[in-house]
């Protein structure tokens, strides 16, 4: 229900064409990130990273140690949202649904819109999904 909701809040509220490759690629990143790739992404990553209490939508999680627990869980929910993403466009777009998903990935997984909302100064203040 979710994934749909996102869809529903892209081309309703923010207007997007999910007919043409790149707006969709965005709509299904925002999807998968989610709802696919919520809390059980990758069979039981999902679960290790929920339970060293890992948030993977924190950016205030330091980011020193490449190899810290924290940003292995970053990628492979990035990665989760990608691969999702990339085979949704695919079935609209053949052939081009992993290089949409690549040109608007990094802009998209990071718009939370309608879970977040920004301030005036532009910073996420207020999460709306709780």
């Amino acid at each position: 229900m979710t994934h749909e909701m996102v869809h529903a809040f892209d081309h309703c509220v923010a207007q997007k064409d999910l007919t043409e490759c790149e707006p969709l690629a965005c709509s299904e990143i925002r999807a998968a990130r989610e709802a696919e790739c919520r809390d059980n992404f990758h069979g039981g990553v999902g679960e290790v990273c929920r339970y060293v209490g890992m948030n993977p939508f924190d950016d205030s999680v330091p980011k020193e140690d490449e190899n810290s627990i924290n940003n292995i869980c970053r990628w492979f929910k990035k990665r989760c949202a990608r691969v999702n993403a990339a085979r949704s466009v695919n079935a609209v777009f053949p052939g081009k649904g992993w290089n949409c998903v690549e040109s608007v990935f990094e802009e998209c997984y990071k718009d939370s819109h309608p879970f977040t909302t920004r301030n005036e100064s532009g910073d996420k203040s207020k999460n709306v999904s709780k």
